[in-house]
Order: C-alpha cells, then structure tokens, then sequence
C-alpha cells in the first residue's frame, strides 16, 4: 500500500493537486514545503522509498507502509490523530 508519503502529499499540493484539507492552511505550495522542512526543529525529509533503501541496507525486512493507527505491533498505534493527515507510519523487522 503506498497513500501517498508525507513528502509527495507536499509536493502534490505544491503541484495544485487535491489534498487534505489541513494542506489549505498556507497559501502556496512552496509555504508548505517551508513549513514541512525548516518548521519543528526538523532535519531531513523522508518517503518511503528512501526510507527503504536505508531499512533494507541495513538489514531490516518486511517493511510495510501503513495507515494511520494500523499496523502489526498495538504498541506503535500511539501517534496523535493530529499528525495522521501528514505522517508516513512504517513498521520493519530485524532478523
């Protein structure tokens, strides 16, 4: 499953194309982008491609994408439904 990780849902509201509703709250596109990589003390930005190429170069395995409170571990399902309509949420395994 791949809705749409939290880098390309910016780039899609950049792009004009619809998005959540909570993307609106700047004015162009180039703002949100602003705000998703120099706002929040924040360092770098990820999709999941990128982040399967490190997890998967590192070892990891079965790395799923999935939605928003769902997933195979109930002690992951913690994230603020706040964050939902932006975050990318992946679980890994370690051999």
């Amino acid at each position: 499953m791949r809705s749409g990780t939290a880098i390309s849902k910016y780039i899609e509201f950049y792009n004009g194309k619809p998005v959540h509703e909570k993307f609106y709250q700047w004015q162009t596109g180039c703002e949100g982008i602003r705000s998703l990589t120099q706002n929040y003390l924040h360092i770098s930005v990820w999709d999941l491609t990128l982040i399967e190429n490190y997890l998967s170069s590192t070892g990891f395995i079965n790395i799923q994408e999935f939605e928003f409170r769902k997933g195979k571990d109930p002690y992951l399902l913690m994230d603020d439904e706040g964050r939902a309509w932006e975050t990318l949420y992946v679980e890994v395994q370690k051999p």
